[in-house]
């Protein structure tokens, strides 16, 4: 461009020049719209089509009966948690996630699958009560540290308890009303043993998960866990007509 920018005023300078040494009178030119000698702009839209999908539904078919052992190879594993990273169908999200779930539980790797999990239902899908009983349960196991969790992946399987039905609704309802009363009571226990300002509450949240954890077993009509709990209420609230319904 600066090139024939030059050129063109060399020429102009050439005509004075000449003007003036009485060699003639130079010829006008018309002037010379520059920008016109450009490169036009590229001005078309960028491309914005979608990326093909890193995984389609016959990819992930392909891979559940090695995810189902545990045997999905470190190059399938990296390449579905990429394919989480970047995926925008929120059902291949799940598919992918599940997927990934069911290797690191089946091939013994708790830690990923707790990690999985918690952002399945953090970032994902929330509304499945088995993978939030799965986790409040596994949680369970971890010790009183880990109690606030199992609360609250308990009440998130509750709240979805109507995905279930017969026997597996009476068995899971059950031990989730369970696994709450027992998480508020190693709470309790932990802020007794070392004196924290949250015994009144966790007493409280106590007496309110054994009475919930007894309401329920009486309106389901059993008799398991009956006793227990309301002995874990008389503990937490001190006296009988404290536990209200839990003493009838």
């Amino acid at each position: 461009m600066f090139g024939v920018l030059i050129g063109l005023s060399a020429l102009g300078v050439l005509g004075v020049l000449v003007n003036q040494a009485g060699l003639g009178t130079p010829v006008a030119r018309p002037a010379i719209d520059t920008a016109s000698a450009l490169p036009a702009a590229d001005t078309a839209a960028p491309d914005t089509a979608p990326a093909p999908p890193a995984f389609t539904e016959s990819d992930l078919r392909m891979l559940e009966p090695a995810a189902m052992l545990g045997r999905l190879t470190p190059d399938q594993i990296q390449e579905l948690r990429d394919a989480l990273e970047v995926e925008t169908n929120d059902v291949m999200r799940d598919r992918v996630s599940r997927i990934l779930m069911v290797h690191h539980w089946s091939s013994g790797d708790y830690g990923s699958w707790e990690i999985l999990t918690q952002r399945h239902l953090n970032d994902i899908d929330a509304s499945d009560p088995d993978v939030s009983y799965k986790l409040s349960l596994h949680l369970s196991r971890k010790g009183p540290d880990r109690a606030r969790e199992v609360i609250k992946w308990a009440e998130v399987a509750l709240e979805h308890h109507a995905a279930w039905s017969g026997s597996t609704k009476s068995s899971r309802v059950y031990n989730l009303h369970k696994l709450r009363a027992a998480a508020a009571q190693q709470l309790w226990q932990q802020a007794e043993k070392h004196k924290t300002e949250d015994i009144a509450t966790t007493r409280h949240l106590t007496k309110m998960m054994a009475i919930e954890w007894h309401e329920h077993i009486k309106k389901s009509g059993g008799e398991k866990g009956l006793e227990k709990s309301k002995a874990l209420c008389l503990s937490a609230a001190g006296s009988e007509s404290a536990c209200s319904g839990a003493g009838q």
